[in-house]
């Protein structure tokens, strides 16, 4: 197959939002972004969100949270925040 063979019938094997398509079914997700950092933002938010409304995908089941902290900049969360997160979302009762 070629590149473009590929991309239009294996979408759904090499993307989230392309499996999303193909299933009709966006899953309850939980984004979190440190925004410390714009290129993760321009490489990763911004594509993700760009390729939804492509889709036309709803983003009502999608939690985005942008984190910052002066501290650690673009380093990653402590572990202590860490479970903090997790445990807000495991508290959620409709995931």
């Amino acid at each position: 197959m070629t590149e473009d063979e590929i991309i239009t019938n294996e979408i759904h094997r090499l993307s989230l939002v392309g499996l999303m398509r193909h299933l009709n079914y966006v899953p309850r997700i939980f984004y979190l972004q440190n925004n410390s950092h714009q290129p993760d933002l321009i490489k990763h938010l911004n594509p993700f969100i760009t390729e939804l409304n492509e889709a036309k995908l709803s983003k009502e089941s999608i939690t985005f949270w942008l984190y910052h902290d002066n501290q650690r900049g673009h380093g990653p969360l402590l572990r202590d925040q860490t479970l903090e997160y997790l445990h807000t979302i495991m508290s959620f009762k409709y995931l």
